[in-house]
């Protein structure tokens, strides 16, 4: 492998792969936009307009930025050269209070240690590997779920 393709695809690795961080999970957004002189991400974690992020220039007209996210929800949209416009890659859009429509991005939650989340385990314990993804301990016992 020359060194030009070790570092691009480093460089594909590190954008395409999520990173967890103390904030959340890095997630990256971007638009194509050519000729585009500004371009912001607004969206409710940034409480649109009143916190935009502006967007860096990638390469091939492509502008990009990642944001660290918790887990959930999120509408966004983009504002290029001042005009409000939808993210055409994503396909899972809301309507909003202006007639038009903010595309969504939903941050699934991470696991750990291979294991789910305790939230979504619902106190059972954990899975032995060494015996299979469905053998639990022989001295666990069930634990009733409250609700």
């Amino acid at each position: 492998m020359s060194e030009f393709d070790r570092k691009e695809t480093q460089r594909i690795m590190k954008i395409s792969t999520p990173r967890n961080t103390s904030k959340g999970i890095e997630q990256e957004f971007k638009i194509k936009a050519p000729g585009a002189h500004a371009v912001l991400l607004a969206a409710d974690f940034t409480h649109w307009q009143e916190h935009a992020v502006p967007m860096k220039l990638t390469g091939n007209g492509v502008w990009g930025v990642p944001v660290a996210l918790p887990p959930g929800t999120y509408q966004y949209r983009f504002i290029v050269d001042g005009e409000w416009c939808d993210d055409p890659e994503c396909t899972q859009r809301v309507p909003n209070i202006h007639g038009s429509e903010n595309t969504v991005r939903e941050v699934p939650p991470t696991q750990r240690h291979g294991n789910l989340l305790p939230t979504l385990n619902h106190g059972a314990p954990p899975i032995n590997r060494k015996r299979g993804w469905a053998a639990r301990s022989k001295t666990a016992k069930p634990q009733p779920i409250n609700l």
